[in-house]
């Protein structure tokens, strides 16, 4: 009866989190042991040496396969549920930023903008906070990029839309 719950919460927490529980237990434990975590706990800083394989978090493929945006929308409104999690949302946030973000855009208030808006839940103000980032600059790819994904109703539309912004 024992297996039986175990295996029940590690589905509810690969389901939560996106993540086994063991595996996470064994990463942390072993991390530990291995004195990887010893520098990052004494001064609270990790710069590009002290980094590890486990820093990195993965979105993990799309359990619905779905485009973001515009299929996302149509499966809400279908359904009334959100297709990803707040923990789905964070990781696909933190890898859009990563992919169409650097560091020298730290002084533009149009990527400032956009930094904002790829963390944002909400498709309205999202698109918002897109088009006063175009605004600011007219030639604002990540913008572009945001608005074919939330503003499309079909994935087809959103390619048309992002290659006719883009290409310009």
């Amino acid at each position: 009866m024992l297996i039986y719950c175990y295996f029940l919460f590690e589905w509810w927490y690969f389901t939560s989190y996106g993540v086994s529980f063991i595996e996470q237990v064994l990463i942390n434990f072993i991390a530990f042991v291995t004195g990887n975590d010893s520098q990052r706990i004494n001064d609270n800083s990790i710069d590009d040496e002290n980094q590890t394989d486990y820093d990195h978090s993965i979105v993990w493929r799309n359990p619905l396969s779905l485009f973001r945006g515009s299929e996302y929308n149509q499966l809400t409104l279908a359904t009334n549920k959100e297709p990803l999690t707040f923990y789905d949302m964070n990781l696909s946030a933190q890898e859009h930023q990563v992919f169409f973000t650097c560091e020298s855009d730290i002084d533009h208030p149009d990527m400032e903008i956009m930094l904002t808006a790829w963390r944002e839940r909400d498709p309205e103000i999202r698109i918002k906070s897109a088009h006063k980032a175009l605004e600011k600059n007219p030639g604002c790819a990540p913008a572009y990029i945001l608005l074919a994904e939330e503003e499309a109703k079909t994935v087809a539309e959103s390619w048309l839309f992002a290659l006719a912004n883009l290409a310009d």
